[in-house]
């Protein structure tokens, strides 16, 4: 399954912007960015023979791709010159790149997607809310697309979209877009400004609809080719979610429904390389967009199955029925590798913190006290999870902070380098249990005022190796005193329970990013985490100090103002343990050669390849048919 995306924001504040091949910029001015490379450590398999860059012109108004080199790709830099807004001031310290175009020649095979197994699927698609099977799927931006897209696995990398350029204003409290010429809806109609203006309002007029927790005041048009969205508070740090998350909606088809987030869009009319042919439970069917904008999709139709569980998705995967894929894969070499060699390939780098999830708003009394959390992180035996249940594709969290490591070592606090033990620490949870009054019951579990500590660890049995790790949780917890008990569910369940607030903890994913940014307002930011639709902070935390070092750290234009703002963030995380880090995510990527080249790989790391509602259909436009 993979690991979620949410926010990809550059780490001091300069994000890269990658500008399209087109005629019209033709001036350019060198600079290069300047904060940390978020490039992990990986597991992969032999390198894709057939990876070259997608070949064949693309048409003036067509998206750019990157050129790779063996470090990973090389792009030149330059400034934009579409709006007239193209400098670093303008953009925050954006970093403009020049590159190479997407690929236009058009295959004949299908290409088979799958990487998030639910047994049933529903016809709901709705752009703005969290439980829409096209972000569930992490397929939304085959039909929906963003302003901008971001690579996580390079620091500071964004690529113009549906915008081509954009601009802040000087305290990051208002932003403006440039839009794309010429791109139309699958309907035929153009986009305009005002259907931009509308999917940003909507998200203010209606607080459900606002997945990414944005904190809007306004959006508008600004002419027929700008929009001008504005914000309470600087938004210079949370670029991606501004940009990279929010996918732009026809208004026509939105507005009439009265709460837009309640909208089930069942046949979604939107701007993206594919649209919706066929729906049934069991899958979805997507042929490309005649009219897309960035040119003929080189995939002529993507499919996307229903699997129960990873041990069924993996049967289709090894037999080579499953072409692009984000599961955990027990034993690859082996059970998918060995079985074509020349063709099945993975690549797994790190991408974010797995934690331990705890409801403190309404889950067990226990759990609101942050000595107990601390107590149950402690008394996780990391490495244990890691090796036995991701089979050591995964390092074990070592610290407390929450940063992913070793990708942030230059922005971690020296009080919470490795404050975490691989192994369970059974005097420390004493400890900590004994100095905030629980003493243990005649069954040798903590307790206070007669009140076990007991709650349930709520995973989906599909996701076989989250469900693996609650299992070695539960049984190392209760060895310590902690009556933890495991509860698979089916993972619409899940989803739905963590967007409502109605379990107990839950190990999740964190945010991918190239910046510590989202994966902490992931974790910390009340406005994720309203109502029953919430899109992060699923425990419903909300601490004052950790909220204004958010509002701190978004608006942070300097390396310096960022390392205060972690300060207080890994203080908040270490102390009050919202979340516990128990390992460091691999991003689950597995890929078959057999018919398409031009696949990501450590050695072309033109994108996060790691299925996300919006990569997916970045990577697909990359690749190339065989022969």
């Amino acid at each position: 399954m993979f690991r979620r995306r949410m926010t990809v924001v550059a780490a001091v504040g300069v994000i890269a912007l990658v500008t399209a091949a087109c005629s019209s910029n033709d001036n350019t001015a060198s600079s290069a960015p300047s904060s940390p490379s978020a490039a992990a450590a990986d597991t992969s398999s032999a390198a894709d023979s057939g990876s070259a860059s997608a070949s064949t012109s693309a048409s003036s108004s067509a998206p750019a791709s990157e050129s790779s080199s063996s470090s990973g790709g090389s792009e030149s830099s330059s400034a934009s010159t579409d709006s007239g807004s193209g400098s670093d001031a303008a953009h925050g310290g954006v970093t403009l790149v020049d590159s190479a175009p997407l690929a236009t020649t058009q295959g004949t095979k299908p290409l088979v997607v799958e990487n998030n197994p639910i047994p049933s699927l529903e016809d709901n698609f709705n752009a703005f809310n969290s439980n829409g099977f096209g972000y569930k799927l992490n397929v939304e931006g085959l039909f929906y697309e963003p302003m901008l897209m971001f690579n996580a696995l390079k620091a500071n990398t964004a690529y113009p979209w549906l915008a081509t350029d954009f601009a802040w204003n000087d305290d990051g409290t208002a932003i403006t877009f440039t839009l794309r010429d010429g791109v139309k809806f699958s309907d035929g109609s153009p986009l305009t400004a005002d259907d931009v203006a509308y999917t940003y309002q909507a998200m203010k007029d209606f607080p459900a609809a606002n997945r990414s927790g944005l904190p809007i005041a306004s959006a508008a048009a600004d002419g027929t080719n700008k929009v001008t969205v504005k914000f309470t508070a600087p938004q210079f740090q949370n670029i991606y979610n501004v940009a990279g998350q929010t996918f732009i909606v026809k208004k026509s088809a939105y507005s009439g429904s009265g709460d837009p987030s309640k909208f089930a869009d069942p046949q979604p009319i939107g701007t993206g390389p594919y649209t919706l042919a066929k729906f049934t439970p069991q899958g979805l069917q997507f042929k490309a967009n005649p009219s897309y904008w960035g040119g003929t999709p080189p995939v002529p139709e993507v499919d996307v199955p229903s699997y129960t569980s990873n041990d069924v998705a993996l049967q289709q995967l090894s037999a080579g029925k499953i072409h692009y894929a984000g599961n955990f894969v027990s034993n690859i070499e082996q059970s998918f590798v060995a079985k074509d060699p020349a063709n099945h390939k993975y690549w797994f780098p790190a991408i974010n913190t797995v934690g331990l999830v705890f409801n403190v708003s309404t889950g067990p009394e226990a759990l609101k006290d942050p000595a107990v959390r601390k107590a149950i992180s402690v008394g996780l035996d990391r490495k244990k999870v890691a090796d036995q249940a991701e089979q050591g594709y995964e390092a074990p969290a070592s610290s407390s902070s929450g940063l992913l490591l070793p990708n942030f070592d230059s922005l971690l606090p020296a009080a919470y380098k490795d404050d975490l033990k691989p192994g369970q620490d059974a005097a420390a949870v004493t400890t900590l249990m004994t100095g905030a009054g629980y003493a243990k019951d005649g069954n040798g579990m903590w307790a206070k005022g007669g009140k076990t500590v007991s709650f349930s660890i709520e995973d989906p049995t599909a996701y076989t190796d989250y469900y693996q790790a609650a299992q070695i949780m539960s049984a190392d917890l209760k060895a310590v005193g902690f009556d933890a008990k495991v509860n698979g569910v089916d993972a619409n369940k899940w989803y739905a329970d963590l967007a409502a607030g109605t379990f107990d903890s839950a190990i999740h994913w964190g945010t991918t990013s190239p910046s510590p940014y989202a994966q902490y307002d992931g974790w910390l930011d009340p406005e994720v985490a309203k109502g029953d639709n919430a899109s992060g902070n699923y425990g419903r935390f909300n601490d004052p100090a950790a909220t204004k070092a958010l509002a701190d750290y978004a608006k942070a234009g300097s390396e310096a103002e960022s390392k205060a703002a972690i300060e207080t963030l890994a203080k908040v995380m270490s102390e009050q343990v919202p979340v516990a880090p128990i390992m460091y995510a691999a991003g689950w990527y597995e890929y078959n050669t057999t018919d398409y080249t031009g696949w990501v790989d450590k050695d072309n790391q033109y994108m996060d390849p790691s299925p996300n509602p919006a990569n997916v259909a970045y990577v697909i436009l990359h690749l190339s048919p065989k022969g």
